[in-house]
C-alpha cells in the first residue's frame, strides 16, 4: 500500500539546534513482520509501546515515525506534561468540576508513567512538581 498524504512536519524544534548532529536516519527498507505495529514516535506512541511491551513481553513491536523520535511535534514542547486539564476549544474553558478533577488524576498518572519510563531507560527526566 502505498501512503498518499502524509502529516505536515512543522520541522526541527528550537533547542534541537543546541544538539550535536545525529547519525543518519535509518529508513526501514525491507519488509518486517511483528505483532504490534506503533505509528508514531511520540509521548503516546512511545506510552503506547512500553504499555505493550510490559503486558506482552515476549510479542515483537515495531515503532514507526516519519522522523526520528523526538523530533516531530511532540517534542517540540522539550518534554512538558501538565496534569492542569486545559480544554481550551470550550466556551468555559474546562468544564464541570468532577471532569476536571478526573482529567487531573489522569494526567499525573500518565506524568507519573512518563517518569517511570525515564527512570527505566535511563534518559535523566527531572519533574519539578508543584501543588496548589
Amino acid at each position: 500500500m502505498k501512503v498518499k498524504r502524509l502529516p505536515k512536519d512543522p520541522g526541527p524544534a528550537a533547542w534541537n539546534a543546541l544538539l550535536p548532529a545525529a547519525d543518519a536516519a535509518q529508513p526501514l527498507e525491507a519488509a518486517i513482520t511483528a505483532d504490534w505495529l506503533v505509528i508514531g514516535a511520540g509521548f503516546a506512541g512511545l506510552a503506547a509501546t512500553r504499555r505493550l511491551n510490559q503486558l506482552c513481553p515476549g510479542d515483537r513491536i515495531v515503532v514507526l515515525d516519519a522522523v526520528r523520535v523526538g523530533e516531530g511535534p511532540s517534542g517540540r514542547n522539550s518534554g512538558f506534561m501538565i496534569d492542569l486539564p486545559h480544554d481550551l476549544a470550550s466556551d468555559n474553558y474546562g468544564g464541570s468540576l468532577h471532569r476536571d478533577h478526573a482529567q487531573t488524576s489522569a494526567n499525573r498518572a500518565a506524568i507519573k508513567f512518563a517518569l517511570e519510563a525515564g527512570a527505566e531507560y535511563g534518559l535523566g527526566c527531572e519533574a519539578i512538581i508543584k501543588s496548589g
